[in-house]
């Protein structure tokens, strides 16, 4: 063999190198995204579990959610402030899987699972009447966009 068809052989192993060094990679990718993403899910699912399993374990504070979703006005000062609190923590939990479904972090499919649970909050007149005197302002705009154009006014579906 030729000096010349040494190199030509040369070129051919090392493109062929660089071909299965870059589907070594793109499988490294896929996996490393489709372990973001996992971790992404139980992230957002662990949240809504944890509030789930703190609201269940305290009688006071599932009465106060369920008196402030009812009738805000009703409520004490100090309860007022404990529900906006507690509303709060629930949204910003909804903001956080917002993003990261629009950012592609998480699948729609996250996001679609809670809306019956977002939707019946908002149904009733509490928590609107919350919203509306100023918990809608902690929030980024993207969510108090769709709370205000997909939520409020519409029933629980």
């Amino acid at each position: 063999m030729t000096l010349e068809g040494l190199g030509n052989l040369g070129d051919f192993i090392g493109g062929i190198a660089v071909v299965a060094s870059l589907l070594y990679l793109a499988q490294q990718i896929r996996r490393n995204t489709a372990s973001v993403q996992a971790a992404a899910i139980q992230t957002a699912t662990q949240g809504f579990s944890d509030m789930l399993a703190w609201m269940a374990s305290d009688a006071d504070l599932m009465r106060l959610f369920d008196e402030g979703c009812h009738d805000f006005d009703a409520l004490s000062k100090p309860d007022r402030q404990r529900f906006a609190a507690l509303m709060g923590v629930l949204m910003h939990t909804w903001e956080n899987v917002l993003t990261q479904t629009r950012m592609g972090f998480l699948p729609e499919g996250v996001w679609q699972g809670g809306l019956h649970r977002i939707r019946g909050t908002f149904a009733l007149p509490g928590t609107v009447t919350w919203w509306q005197r100023g918990g809608r302002n902690v929030f980024n705009s993207e969510l108090r966009a769709w709370v205000e154009s997909e939520v409020i006014g519409r029933s629980p579906t």
